[in-house]
């Protein structure tokens, strides 16, 4: 799916939400609920929902992430809909 290795994008990404103020302010807003379960967990320093992981909007590594599900040899040009749909299957 992703033509870097995984290994390496995910510690980049790692490295950019643990900077990122929203990502901060979600996750102290997870690790706090106590009382009733989130649909959010913390799993790996990533926050997931349902499997796939949480990114704020102001991520400055989302046109990179769209970059590789829509311009690379393995994502495959496939349109707007269909590279959409493809992110939504790992990212929310």
């Amino acid at each position: 799916m992703l033509t870097i290795p995984n290994c390496i994008f995910l510690q980049e990404l790692k490295r950019e939400l643990l900077t990122n103020d929203a990502f901060q302010a979600k996750k102290k807003q997870i690790q706090e609920e106590k009382e009733t379960p989130s649909e959010f967990i913390i799993k790996d320093e990533f926050i997931l929902h349902q499997g796939r992981i949480w990114l704020p909007w102001n991520l400055p590594l989302l046109p990179t992430i769209l970059a590789e599900f829509h311009s690379t040899p393995t994502g495959g040009h496939m349109g707007i809909m269909k590279t959409m749909a493809r992110v939504r299957e790992n990212f929310i």
